[in-house]
This record gives C-alpha cells, sequence and structure tokens, in this order.
C-alpha cells in the first residue's frame, strides 16, 4: 500500500485515533481498536533495550524515527519506516510507512478470495435447491405429455439424468465431501465430449452458431464425471459468449504424449474477439462475455484436481484456443 499508515495514542499507550489506510491495511476497523493498547493490535515497537518507543518519544519530548524497523508480523510487512512525535494534550502521533512486503502477501489475498468465493458458492447452492426440483417437476410432465416425440423424450432423459446429479452435487457440497473416491472411475473423453455436443445444440441453434466437434482415438482417464462436464462445459459456454451470433466453434479430441506420458486432450477453439492482453496469471484471466472469472476459475480447479492441464492462448481479433489435457488412467 502506498502512503503512510498512522495512528494516534494518549500517554497510557491507547489508540484515540485510527487512520483510514492503517484500518484499510490491517481490515480492523477503527471502532474494534480505539480504547485498545496499541500493542494489542499492531506488535510493540521496540528497539536498543527501549521496551516501548513510544514511552521513550513521551519521556525525552522529542520525535523519534527509525528506518526499516523489522515487524515480526504486520498484515504481511516485515519492515516499515516509522515516525514517532509527542503532540498536544500527551497525544503520541504514530506513523508506518511499509518498505518491504512479505512474500506471503499475495497468498493471503489469494486465500480471501477463496474464502469469498466459498462464501458465495455455499448461498448459491441453498438458492439453486428449490428451482431445480421445480424444473425436474416440468421436465417428467413434458416427457409424459409427449411420448411420442422421439428427440423429446433424448433431452428429458438427459436433463433428468443431470438433473439428479446437480441434486447430489449440492447434497454433497453443502456436507464438505464434494469428490469421493468411489466416485472417480475410467471415464471415455470422447463419449463425455459427444454428451456435451447434445448439451450445446440448442444454443448452437438459437446463436446460430457454427461447431464442429471431430473426434479422434483417445486414451481413458480417471476423473468424476459430472465435475469434469462441468469444467469442460464452463469453457464451452464461455466460447459460445465470445462469438455470439454467426460465429464458429471447432471442437478437437486427441491423444499426446507429454514428458513421455499419454494424456487424452480436447481443443475448443473460437473465432471470437481474443484475448486483450497476455495475462500476468491464471487468477487474473478475464471471463469472456459478461461474466467475472467464477467459471474459469471453477474448470481450472476441477481439471487440476484429476492431474490436468489447462491452457488458453489467443490473440486480440485472433480468436482463442482452450486446451484442457488429462492423463491417461
Amino acid at each position: 500500500m502506498k502512503g503512510r499508515l498512522s495512528f494516534t495514542t494518549d500517554k497510557d499507550l491507547k489508540i484515540i485515533s485510527w487512520g483510514k489506510k492503517i484500518s484499510e491495511f490491517t481490515g480492523i476497523p477503527a471502532g474494534n481498536v480505539k480504547g485498545r493498547p496499541y500493542y494489542e493490535v499492531l506488535p510493540r515497537i521496540s528497539l536498543n533495550g527501549f521496551n516501548d518507543l513510544l514511552q521513550k518519544s513521551v519521556i525525552e519530548n522529542r520525535p523519534i524515527t527509525v528506518k526499516n524497523y523489522v515487524f515480526r508480523c504486520l498484515r504481511g510487512c516485515q519492515s516499515a519506516d516509522i515516525k514517532i512525535s509527542p503532540g498536544k494534550n500527551n497525544r503520541i502521533n504514530v506513523s508506518l510507512k511499509p518498505t518491504n512486503i512479505c512474500k506471503f502477501e499475495d497468498q493471503l489475498k489469494s486465500c480471501e478470495r477463496l474464502i469469498d468465493m466459498g462464501k458465495f458458492a455455499s448461498t448459491l447452492a441453498h438458492g439453486v435447491r428449490s428451482p431445480l426440483n421445480a424444473i425436474k417437476g416440468a421436465v417428467v410432465y413434458l416427457r409424459e405429455r409427449y411420448p411420442q416425440e422421439k428427440h423429446l423424450l433424448e433431452f428429458t432423459k438427459i436433463m433428468e439424468d443431470e438433473i439428479s446429479k446437480l441434486d447430489n452435487f449440492i447434497t454433497r457440497f453443502l456436507t464438505g465431501s464434494l469428490v469421493t473416491e468411489h466416485e472417480i472411475a475410467e471415464i471415455d473423453l470422447n463419449t463425455l465430449i459427444k454428451k456435451l455436443e447434445i448439451y450445446t445444440s440448442m444454443r448452437k441453434e438459437s446463436l446460430k452458431v457454427k461447431t464442429d466437434f471431430r473426434y479422434n482415438p483417445t486414451p481413458k482417464i480417471k476423473a468424476d464425471s459430472f465435475h469434469l462436464e462441468q469444467a469442460i462445459l464452463n469453457l464451452l459456454n464461455n466460447a459460445f459468449e465470445a462469438v455470439g451470433k454467426n460465429g464458429h466453434i471447432k471442437v478437437i479430441t486427441y491423444s499426446e504424449k507429454i514428458e513421455n506420458k499419454d494424456f487424452a486432450v480436447v481443443e475448443i477453439l473460437d473465432d471470437g474477439p481474443g484475448l486483450k492482453k497476455k495475462p500476468t496469471s491464471f487468477a487474473k484471466l478475464p471471463e469472456k462475455g459478461k461474466s467475472h472469472g467464477f467459471g474459469l476459475f471453477i474448470a481450472r480447479e476441477i481439471i487440476q484436481y484429476f492431474n490436468g492441464k489447462l491452457e488458453i492462448t489467443g490473440l486480440k481479433g485472433k480468436g482463442t484456443k482452450v486446451k484442457i489435457s488429462l492423463p491417461a488412467s
């Protein structure tokens, strides 16, 4: 954080004022610290035999400046320039300027993002359940109302199966057991992608998007079919959002050797606007369309969970290529 972090104490070292920047830096609002000794909130500032430099400043009635003072921990800050000045009415003004940020700071921020996502996902899971039951009832009605419609029956069967899978997934999510070993089985990647080709066929027709699915022999892989379907479907949906009407999406499966190991590979190529710039890290890569990265993040986590790799490449105005590589079982 740029700028100085400031707070003020009385002669007993109890906090009187707590600046906005230090509140943001520590994550502690002013209302939670006022009236408390500062060393209950921050590490005590001591140096060269003096137990507390704030007390030293009051006793000697002079400002004290310390360069690169090393803290044990201050919200990821390892060191800071400190200025302590006695003020009016026995007040002590303290100003900190962080000079070296702990290497774990980025990891802490990443963990905070994961916690926020977890809270959001839990709320979403609870909210989805009721409309899901209503959708299942509507699907059953359509199947029984139009038993002579062959294509409708095919779609309603798929929808029922997926609704049941989704309901089980929500149950496992809310009980903290998303994936268990008995759910991981050998999967044929081509079979899974063919199912997704059917899923996306209605969207393809409505958007007038041209799709080209090409299937080549691939080795069997080990994964949970429901999770892997959702990961690849997220990436396919991104492609549909990117190309819009009259766009083109190509999906290719094949096998590949990577470092003498066999992998089943699926590539999703679109002729959309591509990436605006090369991302500095996967976590900062924006989602295509109007979403904000959550679907892409989930897809990556699922693929990595099954020891796979997700690569995204593209240039502005030249489309995007998504490559998913999964190790052979």
